[in-house]
């Protein structure tokens, strides 16, 4: 699932605000999309994770209690439920997560964040939705740039090379209108080389 609001666990994890954080499976996020953030305050939140690229925030507070193989449970339901990546504040509350635990997560490629215990998850909150929202701004403004630009070209009377280069400023792709009335079709030539 990605789309133009989500942003990538790469760019995440880039932010100053996790440059004391330590990533502790060995996997690519370049790849792993973030959709939302949820905070695990116990093992029950498995039940709320219902759509993919969910960031999840914990503390060690929430594994301490459970056996190891509750905890390797637990991971193996939020890995199923294609969770993004597990932000945790291991200390104090735990010295480390079990070696055991990290295989399986390295296993199910579920990327686990030991979070630096001084970063909120209110700050976390604010600065993930704020790309978030950054992006949907993004898109906002380049569909209202191709509308704006559409309607000044059909209103002067532009042909359909004019409306394809129109919409090729805002969209730098290979575009092609299909005419099925007439079974033409109408591209930018230079750009289907």
């Amino acid at each position: 699932m990605k789309d133009e609001s989500c942003v990538m666990l790469g760019e995440v994890l880039a932010l100053p605000l996790f440059e004391k954080s330590k990533q502790l499976t060995a996997l690519d996020e370049s790849s792993r999309v973030v959709s939302s953030i949820n905070v695990m305050l116990d093992h029950e939140i498995v039940k709320w994770v219902t759509h993919d690229g969910q960031m999840i925030l914990t503390t060690g507070q929430v594994f301490e209690a459970l056996s190891l193989e509750e905890q390797i449970n637990l991971f193996r339901e939020l890995g199923m439920r294609n969770v993004s990546a597990l932000f945790i504040k291991i200390e104090p509350y735990m010295k480390a997560l079990a070696p055991e635990v990290i295989e399986v997560c390295n296993t199910l490629k579920l990327p686990v964040v030991d979070l630096d215990y001084d970063v909120a998850f209110s700050e976390i909150f604010s600065v993930v939705y704020g790309m978030m929202f950054a992006k949907q701004t993004n898109v906002l403004r380049r569909v209202e740039t191709l509308h704006k630009d559409m309607m000044n070209v059909v209103v002067s009377g532009g042909t359909l090379d004019d409306i394809l280069k129109s919409v090729h400023k805002t969209i730098p792709l290979p575009i092609f209108i299909r005419d099925y009335y007439y079974e033409d079709t109408y591209f930018l030539k230079n750009e289907f080389k």
